[in-house]
């Protein structure tokens, strides 16, 4: 699966840093290639990550509502801490949290201006967020991403096992209540109307 990561930053030169970590250009990686090498280079990996980028809080939020709103969630948010004159990253957390409880953030910043007991505390989910200070090293930003992503794949995987049934491989009760309340948050909280509609199966044990 190809996962999405959200970045967060008011500076344009940390943007496209990300941006070259995450989503190296081919072309760019075969220039580079045919330089050390003799033979024709391998071609370069497809990109395993879409990424999206916004330079204040309020417009990374509107990223998330609308990813939520395809299906397309995100996995994960690189967000700075210090985005004048908008939001600042926790309550940029804070508000992208009430759209996407599942979302990892990781807060990267040159300042400490709150601890992270704070920062959990006002937030919560502590076992979501994670701290990498600036300046960073390329490596690092790889690890955080590689780390995580593979977290989110196992834990999509254990949440298909127990919301389907061993039986008939359908979804269980327990997932059909959890689709609905999901569901119906996101009807009051836009002020839409939900249908619902059910559908009994005769025989179908036989």
């Amino acid at each position: 699966m190809k996962h999405r990561i959200l970045v967060i930053d008011d500076e344009v030169s940390i943007r496209e840093l990300y941006k070259t970590i995450l989503q190296p250009r081919p072309k760019e990686l075969m220039q580079i290639a045919s330089q050390l090498f003799d033979d024709n280079p391998i071609a370069p990996a497809k990109e395993e990550y879409i990424v999206d980028m916004a330079s204040q809080g309020e417009a990374g939020s509107r990223f998330v509502k609308d990813a939520i709103n395809k299906n397309q969630a995100y996995t994960l948010a690189f967000i700075d801490m210090r985005m004048p004159p908008g939001w600042d990253g926790v309550k940029t957390a804070i508000e992208i949290r009430k759209m996407d409880p599942n979302i990892f953030i990781v807060f990267v910043t040159a300042y400490s201006d709150k601890n992270m007991a704070e920062i959990y505390q006002e937030i919560g989910h502590s076992n979501r967020i994670l701290y990498l200070k600036k300046p960073f090293a390329l490596d690092e930003i790889k690890s955080i991403v590689t780390m995580l992503t593979q977290t989110y794949e196992q834990e999509l995987t254990l949440q298909k096992l127990a919301n389907k049934d061993g039986l008939t491989g359908l979804n269980t009760r327990r997932h059909f209540m959890e689709l609905f309340q999901t569901e119906l948050d996101r009807a009051k909280r836009y002020s839409k109307q939900l249908s619902l509609l059910m559908l009994d199966i005769d025989y179908f044990k036989n």
